[in-house]
């Protein structure tokens, strides 16, 4: 049996699946065994393959410059869908919202003046407050004036309702394949939180900032690149080394060294 499990990791099938077609045959064996039908209990002992860190997918940084670039060109005309997409699109990417949360956000959540948005209800039905980026409050100011009437006070309107999740779904994979990039809206999330990790965010402030409740979600959310903790060692070592009683010491010493002198009988009997 554990061949099996062997068998079927070597086939490059995923952790998640073998455990559901162990789940299926020890649920089947199961049924058997409860009609006097001989099966062996070595069956059930067999371990099952753990699974894996659960990483979620973020664009890198050539990547997300890609498809950023692609949305601001297919969008250069400015027409009203036009700054709708670049509005949508910078609130998940700058802002990392949920798609949801774009979807639901009202003219009420948002201040240009105070350069923030207000997210209401958001998951477990927890209130948060965001800054707007520059990025994001000129594709707001772009959209505000021609977004026109609608029989709804969300922000984002298509066809005088508020607009859907599939539509900004569709519309963001659309560009995707144009830049060759494959996304979806929560992984423009997911890239959000690690770019701001790498660029030294604390990673408590990512955690308001995404609305997690707990930090534990935050750090499966933001992954930290192996330059970044280079980088960020080379400081800290840097500041260690700035404050050690030795440095001016090790950093001061003559750089010859003298010749080992011979052992003499006498120094050897001592």
């Amino acid at each position: 049996m554990q061949s099996f499990v062997e068998a079927r990791l070597a086939a490059g099938l995923k952790s998640e699946s073998i455990n559901a077609e162990l789940t299926a045959l020890w649920a089947f064996l199961s049924y058997l065994e409860e009609r006097d039908y001989p099966v062996s209990p070595s069956v059930f002992r067999v371990k099952r393959p753990k699974r894996g860190d659960p990483v979620p997918r973020f664009l890198n940084e050539l990547d997300y410059q890609r498809l950023e670039s692609q949305v601001l060109q297919a969008t250069q005309a400015g027409e009203r869908d036009d700054r709708l997409d670049r509005a949508w699109f910078y609130l998940l990417s700058e802002a990392g919202l949920r798609i949801s949360e774009v979807c639901d956000l009202r003219l009420s959540n948002i201040d240009l003046m105070g350069q923030r948005l207000v997210v209401r209800h958001g998951k477990q039905n927890r209130d948060r407050t965001l800054p707007l980026s520059p990025n994001l409050l000129a594709a707001l100011k772009a959209y505000l004036p021609v977004r026109g009437e609608a029989q709804t006070d969300h922000l984002l309107i298509y066809r005088q309702q508020a607009i859907n999740l599939s539509l900004i779904d569709g519309r963001l994979r659309r560009y995707g394949r144009q830049a060759h990039v494959q996304v979806s809206p929560h992984r423009l999330r997911h890239t959000l939180a690690t770019r701001l990790l790498n660029e030294g965010m604390p990673i408590t402030s990512i955690q308001r900032l995404l609305g997690h409740k707990t930090l534990s979600t935050t750090l499966i959310y933001a992954r930290v690149h192996n330059e970044t903790v280079q980088r960020d060692y080379e400081r800290a070592y840097a500041r260690l080394t700035s404050v050690s009683p030795l440095a001016d010491e090790l950093f001061s010493a003559p750089t010859e060294v003298a010749e080992p002198q011979p052992i003499t009988m006498e120094d050897d009997c001592v």
